[in-house]
């Protein structure tokens, strides 16, 4: 399992989306899929922690738990086909890109009026800035947002 990974030219996290997609329909027995799922689980942990610390010697461990650790989870090799499928978080970033690029500019232009930063708008005051946009004098606003 470890080898068959070894030549994907994927970065680590997208391999992990592909395996966590596929995992329901590899597996058949319910206890199988728990304990694939919680390699899987360890492994982001691994991954989590080699981003805040930047550790990389523990790439490693998440690479093992990821591949190996999730296909010893299977207790006998399945005589089936299984065709596996493309990551549906994939799917959705890819296909929502242009929206959350026009979401970014208008965090921007926010965050240059109000003067803080485009996390502290999204986060503080962009839920009232949806409410507000209801309302048809601010709705001009934000389309002058959107267009300028």
């Amino acid at each position: 399992a470890r080898l068959s990974f070894a030549n994907v030219d994927l970065e680590p996290e997208n391999i992990m989306w592909w395996i966590e997609e596929n995992i329901p329909n590899e597996y058949e027995k319910p206890e199988e899929i728990v304990k694939a799922y919680d390699a899987l689980a360890m492994a982001d942990w691994f991954r989590a922690r080699i981003i805040s610390r930047n550790y990389w010697k523990l790439m490693r461990y998440m690479n093992d738990l990821m591949t190996a650790g999730v296909s010893l989870a299977k207790n006998e090799m399945y005589r089936k086909f299984t065709k596996y499928q493309f990551p549906a978080k994939l799917r959705y970033l890819a296909s929502s890109k242009e929206e959350r690029e026009q979401e970014k500019e208008k965090l921007k232009k926010l965050s240059k009026l109000l003067n803080c930063s485009t996390k502290k708008v999204k986060t503080e005051f962009l839920p009232y800035f949806k409410v507000l946009e209801k309302d048809e004098k601010f709705s001009r606003f934000f389309e002058s947002m959107s267009s300028g």
